[in-house]
C-alpha cells in the first residue's frame, strides 16, 4: 500500500510542477495522469497502480541462508565458462584434499591435471579464497595417515616444492594443528 501512495503521490507532484511551468495536466477516473507541456508539445503519462485488497496481500519472501557461497552459473557474468569450470574443479580439488595455493594452481594447470589457463586458474583460487592454514592442517594430518614423519620431515614434506608447498608459516600451523 506505501508502494501505491508512493505513486499516486508522485503523480500529483508530477501534475503540480508541471501546472507551475505552464503545463496543462488532466486526470482520469482510472488513475491515469496525461501531462501535456506547451510549447514544445511533449505529452508524459503516469499510471498508477491500483491498489491491494486485504486479501490480495503477498506473504512476505523469507531469505534463505546458507554457509556456503552459491555454486558460480553461466548465468553470472562477472565469469567466464572457463572461469566457471575452473572454480568448480577447484573447489572438487579443495574437498578432495588439502592443497597449498601453489599445488592447487600447479594442479588446475597441468596438462595431467585438469589443464586450465593459468589466468582461469588463479581466478578460481581468487574467488574460493581457501583457509590456507587449514588445508596445510588437513594436508599434514593426511600425510600422518599414510606415514610416519618427524617433525622436521613433516615441515619439509609441506613446504617443499615437491611436496605440498605450503609457506613455512602454513606448515607450522598445520604441524602444530596435529600437535607437532
Amino acid at each position: 500500500m506505501r508502494k501505491q501512495s508512493a505513486i499516486a503521490t508522485g503523480a500529483v507532484l508530477l501534475m503540480v510542477g508541471t501546472a507551475a511551468c505552464g503545463a496543462t495536466t488532466t486526470a482520469s477516473p482510472t488513475t491515469t495522469v496525461t501531462v501535456t507541456q506547451t510549447p514544445p508539445t511533449e505529452t508524459v503519462t503516469v499510471t498508477a497502480l491500483p491498489e491491494l485488497a486485504p486479501e490480495e496481500t503477498q506473504e512476505p519472501i523469507e531469505a534463505s541462508t546458507s554457509s556456503e557461497p552459491p555454486p558460480p552459473t553461466s548465468a553470472d557474468r562477472a565469469m567466464t565458462l572457463a572461469q566457471e569450470q575452473a572454480v568448480e574443479e577447484a573447489q572438487s580439488y579443495l574437498d578432495y584434499s588439502g592443497f597449498s595455493e601453489q599445488g592447487l594452481l600447479e594442479q588446475l594447470t597441468s596438462e595431467y591435471g585438469a589443464g586450465f589457463e593459468k589466468a582461469d586458474a588463479q581466478f578460481a583460487i581468487d574467488y574460493l579464497n581457501p583457509d590456507w592454514n587449514a588445508e596445510a592442517a588437513e594436508s599434514a594430518a593426511s600425510y600422518l595417515d599414510s606415514g610416519s614423519f618427524s617433525r622436521s620431515g613433516l615441515l619439509e614434506q609441506l613446504t617443499s616444492e615437491y611436496g605440498a608447498g605450503f609457506t613455512k608459516s602454513q606448515a607450522l600451523f598445520g604441524l602444530k594443528a596435529v600437535g607437532y
